[in-house]
């Protein structure tokens, strides 16, 4: 059994915040950004929703409804040219809401085959939104760290690299 490293459980998001990437208009492009240049960790909540009961007879029930997922990115620094950089800093500064924020991501994991080419074992798209926490940060350098609220309508695909640009492919 072979341990899995973390760096090949890969997260992106669509930096052009398509809200609808399955109903793009003329001249739309979806723009896939692989984060974690600056993050230790990242990793999605899942927060089940579960409600336990016991019933007269001493039966425990379990009641599970879902999910309410999130990730944070603690840590994000800003370089300048950076597309998701300049997003989150329009949100942040523009004090944007709503759809105003809402655009996809994907999560996916890879492998090296034989033959040292990446491989995706699995990959799913999922609508969410993008939410900056905080603008400024210490004397490291300028931060805008963001939470991810997923919204739903999540399709299992695949990933594909070319060149630098990634590429998801609803199977």
């Amino acid at each position: 059994m072979e341990l899995i490293e973390r760096q090949y459980l890969a997260h992106f998001i669509d930096s052009n915040f398509n809200s609808d990437p399955a109903h793009l208009e003329a001249g739309d492009t979806i723009s896939w950004y692989r984060i974690g240049e600056d993050l230790e960790s990242f990793a999605t909540e899942l927060n089940p929703q579960v409600e336990i009961r016991k019933n007269i007879l001493g039966a425990q029930k379990v009641i599970h409804n879902g999910y309410e997922t999130q990730a944070a990115a603690e840590t994000f620094y800003c370089y300048r040219g950076d597309p998701l950089y300049e997003q989150l800093e329009l949100i942040a500064n523009e004090r944007r809401k709503g759809d105003d924020c809402r655009t996809s991501r994907v999560d996916a994991l890879f492998h090296l085959d034989g033959s040292n080419q990446l491989v995706c074992d699995w990959a799913y798209r999922e609508d969410c939104w993008v939410v900056p926490n905080t603008i400024g940060g210490d004397t490291s350098g300028y931060q805008i760290p963001f939470t991810v609220y997923d919204a739903g309508n999540r399709v299992a695909g695949t990933m594909t690299k070319s060149g630098d640009s990634w590429t998801f492919t609803a199977t």
